[in-house]
C-alpha cells in the first residue's frame, strides 16, 4: 500500500473527533512559522470541539506543536523536524512518500475516447484541447492504478470525406501521392479547403454541428464520389482509402510528436452496417420518427434544439447516427468499464440527447456507453473562432512549430542538456491547453505559451529545467529547519489529494494548476541543492500523472 499523506492522517484525526463537517486541513500560501492550518468551514462556535481536535493532534507522532486561535477557531500545526527530514530525504532520492496514487482506482477499468478526427484534414488547435484533456485523464487514471485503454473514432465516410476526395481530384494533381515538402495530412486538408471554397453559397444544416452534412439535394462531385464509395466502386474505393491513409498517417505523426498514444482506432466506415441496423431498431422501438421525406429524427422536446437529425432524406447516416451506433456496437465489450467521451461543446446536444437515446434503446441498463461525456469550451484565435468545418483554423503542427522556434524555448533548451526540445514543447503546449476551466472557452494569444503567469505548462517546464541543473546533483541533505524546504516538503503532500479530486470529477485542471503554482513558487525561492532535488520528484510526478511526459 502507498504510504499515507500527512494531510490524510490529520484529516483522520478530525473525523475521529466528529468535526469533518466543521474543519478542514489547509496549507499556507507561503513559508510561515507553521506548516499546516486547520480552518473552519463555517462558523461553528464549538470551542470545546476545537480543543478536542487540538488535543488529538498532539498525540500524532509527526506533530511538534499545535497552536489555537480561539477567535478564528483556527489551529496552526508545526511538524517535527524529523518528519520533514525523513520525507524530504526520500523526495530527494526520487521516492514518493505521500505522493503515490496507485491505490485510488486500483482494479478499475477505464476507457477514454478522445481526439476523434476526420480523415479530411490535419489536426488543429481545437483538437489539441481535446487531446490534452483526454491524454491527461489517461495519465491520471493510469497513475491511480486503473487499467486504462484509449480509443479514437475517425470520421471517414461523411460529407467532408467526399469533399476531401473531390478536392484531391480537382486540386491535388494525383491521388495517393503528395508533394514531398508538404505533410500528408496538410496536403489532404489543403485540397479539402480548396473544394470547400467552391461551396461558398451552399445551404447549411440548421444543426451547427452537422453543417453541410445535414443537408440534402446536392449532386456535386463530393456527393457523386461518396455514392460510388458506398456502392463499392473499385476506383472510388481505392481513392478513398489512399486519401484516408494520407490523413491518418499525418495525424499519427502529430500525436507521436505530442507523446500521445491511441490504443485502438475505430473507423466509422467499418460500422456502416451497424448504423443501418441501429436506425432500424430505433424506428421499431418508436424512439425516433421516420418522416415522410425519408429523414430520421429524434424529437427532443426542447425548443432550443427541437430535433436531432440521424438520417438524411436520401438515407445517408449523419455524424450523430454514426457516433451513436458505433458506441452501441462496442458497448458489450465495455461491460464493467467506466467509459469517457471527450467532446467539444458544439456537440453538447449530441451528448445530452444521444445519452437519452442510448438509455432508451438499452432500457437504462448498466451497459450504456459512454458512461460520461466530458465537454469542453471552444478554442479560438484572437481574431475569431476555429472554423474546422471549412478547413480553416491554426493547425496543431503550425502551433508546435511556432512554440519550438521561439527564442524563449531555445534559451530554455540551451540551459539544460538533459531536456530535449520536443519534451519541453510537449509540456508547454499541452500544459497551456489544460490551464483553464474545461467548460470555458479558450482564446489563443501568440505570447501565451511562453508566459509564466498565463501558462502553467511553461512554469513547470522552466522549473524542471532549473531543478535538474547538474550543480544540484548530490546526496540528500534535508535542511529540516529551512522554511522554503519545509514548504516544498509539506506541499508535496497535496499531489495525492488533488489527484484524487481530479479523478473523482474527471477533471485534470486542478492538479495541473497545483503543479503550475508549485513551479512558479519554486522559481522565486532561494536556490539550494536540497530544494532542487525535492522539486525534481514533485514536478516529475505532476508531469507523469498529467500525461505531459512521454
Amino acid at each position: 500500500m502507498p504510504s499515507p499523506s500527512i494531510l490524510d492522517e490529520l484529516e483522520k484525526h478530525i473525523s475521529a473527533a466528529g468535526a469533518s463537517e466543521l474543519l478542514k486541513v489547509s496549507l499556507p500560501r507561503r513559508p510561515e512559522s507553521h506548516d499546516v492550518l486547520v480552518i473552519p468551514m463555517k462558523p461553528s462556535g464549538q470551542q470545546g470541539l476545537i480543543e478536542e481536535v487540538r488535543s488529538a493532534f498532539t498525540t500524532h507522532s509527526s506533530v511538534a506543536d499545535v497552536r489555537t486561535d480561539l477567535d478564528r477557531q483556527t489551529l496552526s500545526i508545526s511538524l517535527h523536524d524529523t518528519w520533514v527530514a525523513s520525507i524530504g530525504g526520500l523526495l530527494e532520492q526520487g521516492c514518493s512518500p505521500g505522493l503515490d496514487t496507485s491505490d485510488l482506482a486500483a482494479g478499475k477499468r477505464v476507457v477514454i475516447d478522445f481526439c476523434n478526427p476526420n480523415a479530411t484534414k490535419a489536426l488543429h488547435i481545437g483538437h489539441l484541447r481535446n487531446i490534452a484533456i483526454g491524454n491527461a485523464l489517461t495519465g491520471l487514471a493510469k497513475a491511480c492504478g486503473a487499467h486504462t485503454t484509449t480509443h479514437s473514432h475517425v470520421g471517414d465516410i461523411g460529407r467532408s470525406m467526399g469533399e476531401a476526395i473531390a478536392g484531391c481530384l480537382l486540386f491535388g494533381g494525383r491521388i495517393g501521392g503528395h508533394p514531398v515538402e508538404v505533410k500528408s495530412d496538410h496536403y489532404v486538408g489543403q485540397c479539402y479547403a480548396q473544394y470547400v471554397l467552391l461551396l461558398a453559397n451552399a445551404r447549411y444544416s440548421d444543426d451547427p454541428a452537422l453543417t453541410r452534412e445535414g443537408t440534402t439535394g446536392r449532386s456535386d462531385l463530393a456527393e457523386k464520389v461518396l455514392r460510388l464509395v458506398r456502392g463499392s466502386d473499385a476506383v472510388a474505393t481505392d481513392m478513398w482509402l489512399k486519401i484516408r491513409r494520407l490523413a491518418t498517417d499525418g495525424h499519427a505523426q502529430t500525436l507521436d510528436r505530442l507523446g500521445v498514444a491511441i490504443d485502438r482506432t475505430f473507423y466509422e466506415s467499418d460500422y456502416a452496417e451497424a448504423a443501418v441496423q441501429f436506425a432500424d431498431l430505433l424506428v421499431k422501438r418508436r424512439i425516433v420518427s421516420d418522416l415522410r421525406d425519408g429523414a430520421l429524427v429524434y424529437h427532443t422536446g426542447r425548443q432550443e434544439y427541437p430535433r436531432m437529425i440521424l438520417r438524411r432524406a436520401d438515407g445517408v447516416a449523419t455524424q450523430h447516427l454514426r457516433f451513436l451506433s458505433l458506441w452501441q456496437a462496442k458497448s458489450e465489450s465495455l461491460d464493467g468499464a467506466v467509459s469517457l467521451e471527450v467532446i467539444g461543446d458544439e456537440w453538447a446536444p449530441l451528448a445530452r440527447f444521444g445519452s437519452e437515446i442510448l438509455r432508451q434503446i438499452n432500457e437504462n441498463s448498466e451497459r450504456i456507453h459512454p458512461s460520461q461525456f466530458l465537454t469542453y469550451g471552444m478554442v479560438s484565435l484572437e481574431n475569431g473562432e476555429v472554423t474546422s468545418s471549412d478547413g480553416g483554423g491554426l493547425l496543431a503542427d503550425e502551433l508546435l512549430n511556432r512554440i519550438a522556434e521561439t527564442q524563449e524555448i531555445e534559451a530554455l533548451v540551451a540551459q539544460n542538456s538533459r531536456f530535449r526540445l520536443v519534451d519541453l514543447t510537449r509540456i508547454i503546449t499541452l500544459g497551456w491547453f489544460l490551464s483553464r476551466d474545461m467548460k470555458k472557452p479558450m482564446r489563443l494569444r501568440p505570447k501565451a505559451f511562453t508566459d509564466i503567469v498565463y501558462n502553467p505548462g511553461w512554469a513547470i517546464a522552466e522549473a524542471l529545467v532549473t531543478a535538474w541543473d547538474k550543480e544540484f546533483d548530490g546526496n540528500q541533505e534535508p535542511p529540516a529547519r529551512d522554511p522554503w524546504y519545509r514548504f516544498a516538503v509539506v506541499h508535496s503532500q497535496m499531489h495525492r489529494r488533488l489527484a484524487s479530486h481530479s479523478l473523482m470529477h474527471w477533471d485534470p485542471v486542478p492538479l495541473l494548476k497545483f503543479h503550475g503554482h508549485m513551479a512558479r513558487w519554486y522559481l522565486k525561492a532561494p536556490r539550494s541543492a536540497s530544494l532542487a532535488r525535492c522539486m525534481r520528484t514533485v514536478l516529475s510526478h505532476g508531469v507523469a500523472t498529467l500525461g505531459l511526459s512521454s
